[in-house]
């Protein structure tokens, strides 16, 4: 026996809607066979005290993944009450002697070992890795824009006993503000963990300004967003030369006066993000 889990409250057969006890098995082997095997009987006790096998039902197979030569099976059992969340479980493989136990918590899908989200564009980049995956089924991407958490997409868990690598990309983020992503992590018996947010900055950034008027007559406004955040706006002339330097908060303004006739750049940076962009600014007589 590798491990095993619990979550009270799932219910998998008539009168049996108590616990549900998953417990993975590690044998060794190199591909999962075609039909599932069947289910090793086993004792389970909750406290020291064994559970009649009259209020534990049969096993009820759940998956089977290679790691590293070995096959892991996950079975399925079920009791008729729950288990107190504090209690130690344990399990007993009758034809083995084989014995396993958790103390308490409640099953915890994986190890989550790191993740990580950044913006490239209107693309929204996300890694994550785990070091363990027993009884792991998915990843539900969670997205927050204004206030509400909402599952945005679904990653097929691996369920490998050392972890794996993932990805996804939010493909059209073009949100103003800041949306925050997080992972909802779903074992098979429907039990989760929810990681750490991630920020990502919104598109207005230093891009959402405006020059007016353009072209001009000698003085031109630069006006931010309301969304901006602290920047430094700069003005240089046709040559790179930086003549003049401003620095703004959101929704702020400057103006530039007794400009003569040419073309000049108008760079702001936002000193926040470091984002930097430009704006050509023509002025004629």
């Amino acid at each position: 026996i590798l491990d095993l889990q619990r979550n009270n409250g799932q219910n998998c057969a008539p009168n049996f809607n108590g616990a549900s006890i998953f417990i993975t098995f590690i044998v060794p082997g190199n591909a999962c066979p075609t039909t599932p095997p069947a289910a090793p009987s086993v004792q389970l006790t909750d406290n020291g005290i064994p559970i009649p096998p009259s209020e534990v039902s049969v096993g009820f197979f759940q998956s089977c993944t290679v790691s590293g030569g070995n096959l892991l099976f996950v079975f399925k059992y079920c009791t008729s009450s729950n288990i107190g969340n504090s209690n130690v479980v344990c399990a007993n493989v009758t034809n083995c002697g084989a014995t396993t136990c958790q103390s308490g918590g409640g099953p915890t899908p994986v190890t989550l070992s790191n993740f990580v989200a950044a913006r490239s564009g209107n693309n929204v980049n996300m890694k994550w890795a785990t070091s363990t995956e027993i009884n792991s089924k998915e990843f539900i991407i969670q997205k927050k824009v204004g206030t509400n958490w909402v599952d945005y997409a679904t990653v097929a868990s691996a369920n490998r006993a050392n972890g794996s690598t993932y990805s996804y990309t939010d493909v059209n983020n073009t949100a103003k503000g800041i949306t925050e992503y997080r992972l909802k992590m779903v074992d098979f018996g429907g039990a989760f963990k929810l990681s750490d947010i991630r920020p990502i900055k919104g598109l207005s950034g230093a891009s959402d300004f405006t020059v007016y008027p353009n072209p001009s007559n000698g003085t031109a406004f630069v006006a931010l967003s309301e969304s901006f955040d602290k920047s430094t706006v700069q003005l240089l002339d046709n040559a790179g030369r930086i003549l003049k330097t401003e620095t703004l908060q959101a929704s702020g303004s400057t103006s530039f006066k007794s400009l003569t006739p040419g073309y000049y750049l108008i760079r702001v940076k936002n000193n926040v993000t470091g984002e930097v962009v430009t704006q050509k600014l023509s002025v004629i007589k």
